[in-house]
């Protein structure tokens, strides 16, 4: 059996998938893609990743937030962190302290950054 951690990308952004797929490979890691909320929620029973990036905003503006919901009723103890271009902007607009996520990433994120936050959890 494969060592490897699948890391499960949920973003609409396609720019964004491609680039942390490139990044994480070089790590080593096995990179899952979904564009939208219910193909990630699909992937995450299927797959069973390791760990799983969040975007905030998809099919509306808090479909991360009520993703991270799903996510931690299915009881796998997955790390999750949320991804948004306004993150700061998002913890002030919406109550974030009920949210399971382990932390928040502002995008643009600098690789060095994407893979602390990775080590950091696997």
């Amino acid at each position: 059996m494969s060592d490897t951690k699948k890391i499960l990308i949920i973003d609409d952004d396609m720019d964004f998938r491609e680039t942390a797929k490139i990044i994480l490979e070089s790590e080593n890691y096995e990179v899952l893609e979904a564009a939208d909320g219910e193909s990630g929620l699909d992937m995450i029973k299927t797959e069973k990743p390791d760990f799983i990036f969040l975007d905030v905003m998809m099919e509306e503006v808090d479909t991360g937030y009520k993703m991270a919901d799903k996510i931690e009723q299915l009881n796998l103890e997955t790390p999750v962190v949320i991804l948004s271009s306004f993150a700061d902007a998002a913890k002030n607009m919406f109550d974030v302290s009920q949210i399971p996520v382990k932390e928040y990433l502002q995008k643009p994120i600098k690789s060095d950054a994407l893979l602390a936050v990775v080590h950091k959890y696997l």
